[in-house]
């Protein structure tokens, strides 16, 4: 058994205008758990542009960028990526107990590299498109085929944590889960496409809610800082009554609780909202969602609508009508939604990795 008084772990994840700021949000939920077990985490990313590096400082995490070529882009090679974390890795006397990836470019062989120094390897994913070697795996979606998706990705002895149970969601979700409300019509709409919303599919809605028996809905529009959008869309919810503009807001398990509806992407903001008994209406903005939002679907949740380069105007109102109608109702499938998530999954997540670091 281990005797030092912090365990050392390393974190390995990017965010970019590219990639979004998913992957690093749900990795500094888990760092804020960790810490509470006495975990040490060190962020280790690359500098891209829009990438959150200042964010995770802020949120008093060391944040090392690996990379001596701040333009390096998609794809990456796992190789070169291996040795400039492992570089970095090595810097001072302590070694790392364990490291966690969040990278859709990085597998098996990226981790075998890493495991040459460092015993422990978790790693998230959403894709089940390639190997890994690891001790841990977790992918916190909802899939048809969720317990056989990763046979013959990891090594035998790889713990799976497999489904919602296990999302890595913020404790301000689970601390107001008990405020969550019935919800019998719909009133207040969220609208949130993540932290960059390249396509901008956040001024697609909005114009689709300016318009008829729409435009008395109250909405709540949320973007983050790095949004290259942001001033198109300030100026859209300023010119629309009953619209309110968050900025890389803090309180949204607040505005989820004030709303009845969202209209959102199919990413890590799911499971939030699942933990609040808050249906949406999904537009997937990447591949990897589609599943996830079709599977919601099918539960009687979310109403998926389709990919966003192929959703219109149209499509978003129709949508809507069916919730404000009643043929989908809000009620059933706010109470569905939090059936799946109870919200602790971090909890859970950070506590089976420490025991796997204190094994030896």
């Amino acid at each position: 058994m281990k005797t030092k008084d912090k365990i050392r772990i390393a974190i390995r994840a990017d965010s970019s205008i590219h990639l979004g700021t998913g992957h690093i949000m749900r990795c500094l939920t888990l760092a804020d758990e960790l810490e509470k077990l006495e975990g040490k985490v060190v962020f280790f990313c690359r500098n891209l542009p829009g990438n959150l590096g200042s964010y995770i400082r802020e949120k008093n995490y060391p944040c090392v960028y690996i990379d001596e070529n701040p333009n390096l882009r998609e794809p990456i090679d796992p190789n070169d990526d291996a040795a400039m974390t492992v570089n970095h890795l090595q810097l001072g006397d302590e070694l790392y107990d364990a490291i966690i990836v969040d990278h859709y470019s990085l597998d098996a062989i990226w981790e075998k590299r890493i495991l040459h120094k460092i015993d422990k390897l978790l790693v998230i994913d959403d894709l089940a498109d390639r190997q890994h070697s690891c001790s841990v795996l977790v992918d916190q979606n909802l899939y048809l085929d969720m317990e056989s998706r990763y046979d013959n990705l990891v090594p035998p002895d790889c713990r799976k944590l497999l489904g919602p149970q296990y999302a890595l969601i913020r404790s301000e979700f689970t601390d107001n889960k008990t405020h969550v409300k019935p919800r019998d019509s719909v009133r207040r709409v969220l609208v949130c496409f993540g932290g960059t919303d390249p396509g901008n599919e956040t001024s697609k809605v909005i114009n689709a809610l300016s318009e008829g028996i729409f435009r008395d809905l109250y909405i709540d529009v949320v973007i983050g800082k790095y949004n290259p959008h942001g001033s198109s869309v300030q100026k859209l919810c300023t010119s629309r009554p009953k619209t309110e503009l968050h900025i890389q807001a803090n309180n949204m398990s607040e505005l989820m609780l004030n709303s009845d509806l969202a209209i959102c992407s199919g990413g890590t903001i799911t499971w939030e909202r699942l933990a609040m008994g808050l249906p949406g209406i999904t537009i997937a903005i990447a591949d990897n969602q589609i599943e996830i939002a079709s599977s919601l679907d099918h539960y009687g949740i979310d109403h998926y609508i389709g990919l966003s380069q192929i959703v219109d105007k149209q499509q978003i109102q129709n949508g809507l009508k069916r919730f404000m109608s009643g043929e989908l109702n809000v009620a059933e499938a706010s109470q569905k939604a939090m059936q799946f998530v109870d919200g602790f999954g971090a909890k859970i997540v950070a506590s089976i990795l420490m025991n796997e670091v204190l094994k030896k």
